[in-house]
């Protein structure tokens, strides 16, 4: 579902950004919307000085629906080394355990894997893997089998070059898709976000403790701004064609929250109450995010309650991470030394060569 796509790309991008005392009213000579405008200046000047980094903790998962109950949890390791923007390095060290109950499926999974990002190509071991199916002896024989050709052995996946980030399925200058990012021109992106909010100053909650409490709404014609002035740096522009596809999806969306800022380093502390609402006219399909956080340049907290409507039937999702960093680390990825080429079908014990084989009637 598109929706879906469009509530896990919005969370991994909150996650990526991703009090108590006397209300009064903020006084300050700081106007609200330049208060706003330097916690992204702040933002922006953290980001640039941590482009190596090491983030440890752990992740829960739980889904709900009319039918059916999935619950999981586990732990993540992701180191990454964004020093070459058109070369990014990651590594990703992941382990899960979950359980589903109810009438389209029930059994129990655990998955152990190690994911890298090196070179535009993705590489990815199993080094567990298990699915028991209880409803289904025959499924989980099977997966059992699979597992032997799959586990303990590097995978790569060769990625499209220049792909860009296109979590919404847009072609031209929006995407970025057919350009390299020289260093000035990553300068003046970062220079460009500190001079445009994304956020609009909704409501004042007080000054509590030294900290601002904002009501925001996001700022959809400075969106379109800015994704325009960046189109000019990476030397294009938007077309009207573009320009409509922008607004169509910003249609689609609506956002607000509270933010918690520090009134002398203008830091994100803390979301409260975040709600973000999405809906599509395909199938009826609407979602709803609710969005707690806890953030720092080391420690992040976050909360998500999602409810996806779909012609009626509601889907519930709740996640959390909770995820120490260590800011400039000492790291280094690299290449696995033997990785084949990733075949589907080896998944049953088959080659591309052999062909899928003609089940019997």
């Amino acid at each position: 579902m598109k929706i879906l796509k469009k509530c896990l790309g919005l969370v991994v991008m909150i996650s990526l950004l991703v009090i108590t005392g006397c209300e009064k009213p903020a006084s300050t000579t700081e106007s609200p919307d330049k208060v706003l405008l330097k916690m992204q200046e702040q933002y922006q000047e953290k980001k640039s000085e941590n482009k190596k980094s090491q983030t440890k903790g752990s992740f829960t998962f739980k889904v709900n629906t009319a039918k059916t109950n999935i619950s999981t949890f586990g732990e993540l390791d992701i180191t990454i080394d964004g020093i070459d923007i058109n070369n990014p390095k990651a590594e990703i060290i992941s382990s899960l355990e979950g359980e589903s109950s109810g009438e389209e499926i029930e059994g129990s999974a655990k998955i152990d894997l190690n994911l890298k990002l090196f070179k535009q190509t993705l590489y990815l071991k199993l080094n567990e893997l298990e699915l028991n199916s209880k409803d289904d002896p025959n499924m989980t024989q099977q997966i059992q089998m699979m597992s032997a050709f799959i586990t303990n052995k590097w995978f790569k996946i060769p990625l499209p070059e220049n792909q860009g980030l296109n979590p919404v399925g847009i072609s031209g200058p929006l995407s970025l898709n057919n350009s390299q990012f020289t260093e000035e021109q990553i300068k003046q992106i970062e220079d460009l976000a500190k001079t445009i909010p994304v956020f609009k100053f909704a409501g004042d909650l007080g000054l509590k403790n030294g900290k601002y409490n904002y009501k925001v709404t996001l700022h959809k014609e400075n969106i379109i701004r800015f994704i325009g002035e960046m189109a000019k740096i990476m030397n294009t522009e938007l077309t009207n064609e573009d320009q409509d596809k922008i607004k169509e999806i910003l249609q689609t969306i609506e956002i607000k929250a509270e933010f918690v800022i520090d009134a002398k380093t203008f830091e994100l502390n803390e979301i409260k109450n975040g709600e973000i609402f999405i809906k599509s006219s395909e199938n009826n399909e609407e979602a709803t995010m609710v969005v707690n956080a806890k953030l720092s340049q080391k420690k992040t907290e976050i909360n998500f309650d999602i409810v996806i409507s779909v012609n009626g039937e509601e889907i519930k999702i709740n996640a959390t991470l909770d995820l120490n960093t260590i800011p400039n680390a000492k790291i280094n990825i690299e290449e696995p030394e033997e990785a084949e080429e990733f075949d589907p079908l080896m998944m049953m014990g088959l080659s591309s060569e052999q062909g899928v084989p003609e089940l019997a009637e």
